[in-house]
């Protein structure tokens, strides 16, 4: 049939051919012969670092560890979750009235606040009003000393 450099006899023409199926570079099936092909997937492997050592071989798995038929493997029981249809059909239409009650507690709330605003505001306007008149009777209290003061000196 032909030569056969590498052992295989396939009828190609005395031209061996990778196993990769590709050919020269130029081919465009993923580059030279076996061995770029082999050091391409242990560098991809070594790189990814899912599951494969420096050397390209396969770890074993860390995260499930083997069990023997004597210890099997515990299971959480998983929770089930039920709903009360009532329930649930009251909170799923039941927002509007939520946020209605949230409003009317907030009206609520500022009533109480601007109750108190108004009494500390008054309670703050009776206490000016007192010191002003504090202020005018002690005024009133020098211009009668002074008053009398003139008199004493007039007098003497």
């Amino acid at each position: 049939m032909g030569r056969t450099n590498d052992g295989n006899s396939r009828g190609s023409g005395g031209k061996s051919r990778s196993k990769s199926g590709g050919g020269g570079r130029g081919s465009g099936r993923g580059g030279g012969g076996d061995k770029n092909k082999r050091d391409n997937n242990n560098r991809n492997k070594s790189s990814n670092g899912k599951g494969y050592d420096n050397k390209g071989k396969k770890k074993p798995h860390k995260g499930k560890p083997t069990f023997t038929t004597a210890n099997p493997p515990r299971r959480h029981k998983k929770l089930e979750v039920t709903f009360n249809s009532s329930e649930r059909h009251d909170y799923l239409t039941g927002f509007s009235a939520r946020k209605k009650e949230r409003r009317a507690f907030g009206l609520a709330m500022q009533k109480v606040k601007d109750r108190q605003a108004k009494l500390e505001e008054r309670k703050e306007s009776r206490e000016a009003q007192l010191e002003k008149i504090e202020d005018i009777e002690r005024s009133k209290e020098t211009l009668r000393k002074g008053v009398a003061g003139l008199k004493n000196d007039d007098d003497g």
